[in-house]
């Protein structure tokens, strides 16, 4: 039997203001059954206000946090397992505002948990989907959030780890490409607990080492099981060309083995999942180290080979007749993807609230931060020019140049992974900015990354053919 009261989805926020509007306004509709924690690490004051007043969203039982603004990954880790120590249900799925999940696969996993005690985790496949720009069913404040839905027919299979042994899970795991459809899969609380806290402890440099750390721990405290069943809808961006998470959180292995300070994680890495084995599976702390080390080593020369000789790598296309089947018969899929086509909700419309937040006159006031810090910056005075841009960014989490000139502050004071974190951002905001892009490219130059640096010429270059300064830019790289 399962009982709706002993799960908590676990919301994690940061900006992207329109699509938590979303997530609320569906399961409001819904009468989401689950209790529900939001942990919100953005800036949005107008959202905060929104989700602070809960007779917005009658029909959700949840809790509201914010927290200080996420400017580093620690302070993301930190953010995790403080939110944690506030669920008290026996088990957890974390969500992001752009996800959706079947009520009933949640059920099937609870039930399934309350039965098996040596399973630390339970969670059917993932389906991704994109909202198509352009459609007559968007406006201008959906950002994406509303529109025409396009199924491609991805779905990520959830892996089956069933075996006695923890080293032959994290090997079959590993093996399966370090599959990540784990991270939707309902989880026992105390499990998670633990991992998120040695994960904010050890704070890995980028998210390719946490992510791999928290679905490490996860398998080495339990057995994991695959329900025949769709989980969770994520929702894909195949219009983001540069962006944080595709550039500096989740580098190539190439890249990522290279980044300062992987040695250091890894080594890290290998010693808390080999600690958690040793305490649970009563060995030497030596013999976990070792044997967890030697697996993952061979699992790193299979993602190499996969990288170079993309046939070798898995995919599950025996799935597709089978999840065309599934959309046909599954009503609680259709119903989210006529709530996510519908030309206007009948829920709360907070449209007009994310307008006034984001207002011309507080757009002007950001410009007029940021022309301050210039103007420090050029007289030299770093500080004020730091604090002014700054300002403009929490005026206006939406101005480019201010994220920009913050890149280039950075860049001055030796920080190279932060400038490159606001360049990025900068790019995210507008992939088409011309000072940006040519300031990514120059501090790829400098990181003797000159392939990277060129294929992002080229793509400017595309759009903007007859652009003399990039020609110039990509002539001399090709030289």
């Amino acid at each position: 039997m399962y009982n709706d009261k002993n799960l908590t989805i676990l919301l994690t926020l940061k900006n992207r203001s329109m699509y938590t509007y979303r997530w609320m306004d569906y399961a409001n509709k819904i009468q989401f059954p689950f209790k529900v924690f939001i942990a919100d690490g953005g800036t949005d004051a107008q959202l905060t206000k929104v989700l602070s007043e809960k007779n917005n969203f009658r029909n959700i039982n949840y809790k509201y946090k914010h927290y200080p603004n996420d400017s580093t990954n620690a302070d993301y880790y930190s953010r995790l397992a403080d939110s944690l120590t506030n669920i008290h249900t026996p088990f957890t799925a974390i969500a992001a505002n752009d996800d959706f999940y079947l009520i009933e696969s949640l059920r099937q996993a609870i039930q399934f948990l309350n039965v098996h005690s040596d399973y630390s985790a339970c969670g059917g496949d993932v389906i991704d989907f994109h909202v198509l720009p352009g459609t007559n069913y968007q406006n201008e404040s959906s950002q994406g959030a509303y529109g025409k839905v396009s199924l491609p027919g991805k779905k990520y299979a959830a892996q089956h780890l069933t075996e006695e042994s923890p080293f032959q899970r994290l090997e079959n795991y590993m093996l399966g490409n370090f599959n990540l459809v784990l991270f939707f899969a309902v989880h026992r609380t105390e499990c998670l607990k633990k991992s998120k806290q040695i994960l904010s402890a050890l704070s890995p440099g980028e998210l390719t080492s946490a992510n791999q750390l928290t679905c490490y721990l996860t398998i080495a405290q339990g057995k994991i099981h695959r329900l025949k069943s769709v989980t969770a809808l994520h929702q894909g961006n195949p219009q983001v060309s540069f962006g944080r998470d595709t550039v500096q959180q989740f580098p190539t292995p190439h890249h990522w083995i290279q980044r300062q300070g992987w040695l250091a994680d890894y080594l890290n890495i290998v010693k808390a999942v080999g600690s958690i084995i040793a305490d649970q599976y009563q060995c030497s702390l030596e013999t976990a180290c070792n044997k967890f080390n030697q697996i993952r080593l061979s699992a790193l020369g299979e993602q190499f080979i996969r990288m170079y000789y993309p046939q070798f790598r898995p995919f599950d296309s025996s799935a597709e007749p089978e999840l065309v089947e599934w959309i046909k018969k599954s009503n609680e899929f259709n119903n989210i993807v006529r709530f996510l086509e519908m030309k206007s909700c009948d829920c709360i419309d907070h449209s007009s609230e994310l307008k006034r937040f984001s207002s011309t006159d507080l757009a002007q006031k950001a410009l007029k931060f940021n022309q301050l810090g210039e103007d420090y910056f050029k007289k030299g005075d770093l500080e004020n020019a730091f604090s002014y841009f700054n300002k403009a960014i929490e005026t206006d989490p939406n101005c480019v140049i201010a994220h920009n000139n913050m890149g280039v502050y950075y860049w001055n004071e030796g920080k190279r992974n932060k400038a490159l974190h606001s360049f990025i951002k900068a790019l995210s905001i507008d992939s088409e900015d011309q000072n940006t892009t040519k300031n990514i490219v120059m501090i790829y130059v400098h990181l003797g990354l000159h392939t990277d640096a060129i294929e992002i010429c080229q793509s400017f270059l595309k759009k903007y053919p007859n652009n003399k300064e990039f020609i110039e830019i990509l002539n001399e790289l090709q030289r």
